[in-house]
């Protein structure tokens, strides 16, 4: 029996600049432009001052482990083959209280422990963000 089809993100219209950016390479984040306040999830007005200016900037990528599991369980088709996964929530740099989820490809998961983003390929032009072990880092 053949292995079914990766189901791959379907941007929509608040997500599609952060799938664009990360097409390039690149971590980028809505902002208020009024506020100067991140947002994420992507949305059409701002949760703190409901404007709806928005603009799209870059991050450089950098975090910290909040939380980490190890998962067993492939929940979309196509991904048993990237079993087991190590999937953490990234507490960001620019942002702390912006929690990004993806997995960790290098390093052991410890909380605390310094992380970037990085962008492989997984088909049809799209990236994925996925996380790196800072060399040398400690958690704390």
């Amino acid at each position: 029996m053949s292995q079914p089809q990766r189901q791959l993100p379907q941007p929509d219209r608040d997500s599609a600049p952060y799938w664009a950016a990360l097409r390039e390479g690149r971590l980028e984040l809505q902002r208020c432009r009024d506020c100067r306040t991140w947002r994420w999830p992507a949305r059409a007005i701002c949760h703190r001052c409901h404007s709806f200016a928005t603009s799209w900037e870059a991050t450089d990528g950098g975090g910290r482990i909040a939380s980490w599991v190890v998962t067993h369980q492939a929940f979309a088709p196509g991904w048993q083959d990237a079993l087991p996964s190590v999937v953490v929530s990234v507490a960001l740099d620019v942002a702390p209280e912006i929690q990004l989820l993806g997995n960790l490809i290098s390093g052991e998961p410890a909380v605390g422990l310094a992380v970037h983003a990085t962008f492989p390929k997984i088909g049809d032009g799209m990236r994925l963000l996925q996380w790196k072990a800072h060399p040398e880092t400690r958690t704390g």
